[in-house]
């Protein structure tokens, strides 16, 4: 699968998918960023801002497999390879955080979870993932999700984040 493929969920019931923008890392095709959650008419549909998250987390996987590989073994859990270790990741991470997590929460649960299972070998994978969708270092959220500011810095060791 080819970093660019574009995935549209529930084709099979409309062709267009059923969500606002199909899941690919073209930020043209798919604008889904954390500032879409200002806009309290387009946030207060729960669908529209698990998009947002499910973005990230597309990004963040693709980084990994553009790294690591893609395995195409389903009962995998190799955590050598990008698809599954991006899975054992968001698995973990759940695990670590907060009950009603903010978005920041989530990414500090998932950026946590590599640094116990790779010793942050790929965290800046995943910083580049989240601060492209404006989720980096510097981005806040709270927990009524009224107020976000995007971030798009990243750990120095990372460099800049690609746009």
């Amino acid at each position: 699968m080819r970093r660019d493929k574009e995935v549209r969920i529930g084709e099979y019931v409309e062709p267009a998918g059923l969500r606002n923008y199909p899941y690919t890392s073209h930020v043209k095709k798919n604008p889904s960023h954390i500032l879409m959650l200002n806009d309290n008419e387009w946030a207060s549909d729960p669908h529209n801002i698990g998009e947002v998250w499910a973005s990230m987390l597309f990004e963040m996987h693709w980084n990994l497999v553009r790294k690591l590989g893609f395995t195409s073994d389903k009962h995998s859990a190799d955590i050598t390879k990008g698809n599954t270790l991006a899975l054992k990741l968001v698995t973990d991470g759940l695990m670590l955080q907060p009950c009603f997590p903010t978005f920041v929460d989530a990414r500090n649960a998932i950026i946590q979870a590599e640094m116990i299972l790779t010793r942050g070998e790929h965290r800046c994978e995943l910083w580049t993932a989240f601060a492209r969708r404006g989720l980096g270092l510097d981005a806040q959220t709270d927990r009524s999700m009224k107020t976000v500011v995007a971030g798009y810095a990243v750990p120095k060791e990372c460099g800049s984040p690609k746009a």
